[in-house]
């Protein structure tokens, strides 16, 4: 869908990225012509416990209003309430007033879902007296606040558990090892993080070059300090755009100075690559465990 113009009734900074999280995943955009909608505003309200969203939309038809209000959970903490009930209630207006298709994580694009669901834990929600969870209530309360489907409110739900024992094996020297590839083969439109569309092959050189030094700081760092890896990911971006060649040279790397026997977990984010990617093969195979976080079916 086109718009030409947008305004919202906030210059906070994080409103304005939580407001386009929902819009690009609707494939929202602005156009300077030939737009369905010559204007969407949005303003948010605050009153007391419960957050009003109202959108007025103008087009050939006319000027509607459409609203939706959310009551914020005391327990939560406020400014994150906030946020989620303002882009629950944005959702709700696109999908029930415009008609528009629902997403299969609802409102959860641009976070880490499992770890919403590993605090609820924390907090003992749907955990019996006797440590017995209840995986249908976590499920149920995904779709309500989060508005997920069915099949990835279940998803999320056994990820997050699959994850504890993982979770409780650490101790103070247990660490993790996050790799950052910051490029795509495309930018998708709900993405908020800080990826670039992957350049030509002399800069990916470059990138690489710069990331190996890091990697063997790294290395040095933990081997300093007697530390244990036990969870490694490479993300991004989209770590399997990179070029055969450099993406082999990345695994192998990681592996000869990441890998250890305390290593539980190796996991490698995967989506769009290069055309023929499937056709190289690999010199070596690190054990990698197939695990996955949070997947989205809109890339």
């Amino acid at each position: 869908m086109k718009i030409k113009n947008f305004k919202i009734n906030s210059d906070a900074q994080v409103i304005h990225k939580i407001t386009w999280e929902v819009l690009r995943a609707f494939h929202i955009e602005l156009a300077e012509d030939a737009a369905e909608f010559d204007a969407f505003q949005i303003a948010n309200d605050v009153i007391g416990k419960r957050v009003l969203t109202r959108l007025t939309v103008k087009n050939s038809t006319g000027i509607q209003t459409f609203k939706n209000a959310g009551d914020i959970r005391l327990e939560e903490r406020r400014g994150a309430e906030i946020n989620r009930i303002i882009k629950k209630n944005l959702y709700t207006i696109l999908t029930r007033d415009l008609k528009m298709r629902g997403v299969p994580y609802g409102i959860m694009h641009g976070v880490r879902p499992v770890k919403i669901v590993h605090r609820w834990l924390n907090d003992k929600f749907a955990v019996t007296n006797q440590g017995i969870v209840d995986r249908d209530k976590i499920a149920r309360r995904l779709r309500a606040d989060y508005l997920t489907n069915y099949e990835k409110s279940v998803l999320l739900t056994e990820v997050a558990l699959r994850q504890i024992p993982i979770l409780n094996s650490s101790d103070e020297k247990t660490i993790s090892v996050y790799i950052g590839i910051p490029f795509c083969v495309t930018r998708c439109l709900y993405c908020s993080f800080p990826s670039n569309v992957l350049p030509a092959d002399e800069k990916v050189a470059e990138f690489m070059e710069v990331l190996t030094r890091d990697i063997d700081a790294a290395a040095a760092e933990i081997e300093r300090y007697g530390f244990k890896v036990q969870n490694i990911y490479i993300g991004g971006g989209t770590p399997s755009s990179l070029p055969i060649n450099f993406f082999r040279e990345l695994l192998e790397k990681v592996t000869q100075k990441f890998y250890r026997d305390t290593t539980k977990e190796f996991t490698v984010e995967c989506g769009r690559r290069r055309k023929n990617f499937r056709n190289e093969r690999f010199s070596r195979k690190p054990r990698l465990s197939q695990s996955a976080d949070y997947a989205t079916e809109n890339s």
